[in-house]
C-alpha cells in the first residue's frame, strides 16, 4: 500500500505554459480592466461622446425634416391632382355592334282562331301539357313559336 500513496502527488502541479494563461479575459473581452484616465482625458472623452450624441439627434431630426417636406408636398400633388380629376359617371350599357333584326312574318289570323285557343286552353282538364302548350301559344303569330324558344 505504500507504493500506492507515493505514486499519486499530494498537490496540484501546474504546467509552466499556463502558468501566465488568462483563459477567462477570451469570455470577457478584455473588459475586465479599466482604463486610467487623467481629468483633462476623461473630459475630452465626455465631450466627444457629448458631441456624436449631438450629431445623431441633429440626423434624426434632419431625415424628420425631409419627411415632413417630402409628405407636403404629397398632399399639394394629391390635391391638385383631385381638383384636375374629370367626376366619375355612372356606367352606361354599350351599343351592340350591329342591330339584330327579327323577320316578322304576316299572317291573318281572324277571332274565331283565337277563340278556339283560348277554348282549348280553358276545357283541358289534367293541367297536362295540352293546356300549357295552349296557353304559351303565341296568337298573334302562331308560327313564331319556335323562334321565341332561340
Amino acid at each position: 500500500m505504500s507504493q500506492l500513496d507515493s505514486a499519486v502527488p499530494r498537490h496540484v502541479v501546474t504546467r509552466a505554459k499556463n502558468a501566465t494563461q488568462h483563459p477567462g479575459y477570451i469570455l470577457t473581452g478584455g473588459e475586465g480592466h479599466t482604463k486610467r484616465h487623467t481629468k483633462a482625458q476623461k473630459a475630452a472623452d465626455d465631450q466627444h461622446v457629448e458631441e456624436e450624441k449631438r450629431a445623431s439627434e441633429m440626423a434624426v431630426h434632419e431625415g424628420h425634416n425631409h419627411i415632413a417636406v417630402f409628405q407636403k408636398k404629397m398632399e399639394t400633388d394629391q390635391a391638385a391632382a383631385r381638383v384636375d380629376a374629370p367626376k366619375p359617371t355612372h356606367p352606361r350599357p354599350r351599343p351592340c355592334p350591329r342591330p339584330i333584326k327579327k323577320a316578322v312574318k304576316v299572317m291573318e289570323t281572324s277571332n274565331l282562331t283565337m277563340a278556339e285557343d283560348k277554348a282549348i286552353s280553358t276545357n283541358s282538364k289534367g293541367g297536362g301539357a295540352r293546356g300549357k302548350l295552349a296557353a304559351s301559344a303565341n296568337v298573334d303569330h302562331p308560327g313564331s313559336d319556335a323562334e321565341e324558344e332561340v
